[in-house]
């Protein structure tokens, strides 16, 4: 598949870096643990269940499990 080297060159512009306050948001709120809310609890609660059953399969087959 040939891209036009057009389509390349505007794919890759560059974002026009932060203010020095644009900055300081980002900074502070990746400095904040995460929010805990609703969706973040079952997302959770999804990754628990998955992570039971896939020890009681690998249990079922012998098949050890890599933590």
């Amino acid at each position: 598949m040939n891209v036009p080297a057009q389509s390349i060159a505007m794919a890759m512009k560059r974002t026009p870096p932060l203010s020095l306050r644009g900055s300081r948001e980002v900074h502070e709120e990746m400095a904040r643990p995460p929010e805990d809310t609703p969706a973040r609890r079952r997302m959770f609660e999804r990754v628990r269940a998955m992570e039971a059953l896939r020890e009681r399969l690998a249990a079922e087959v012998s098949i050890p499990i890599e933590k």
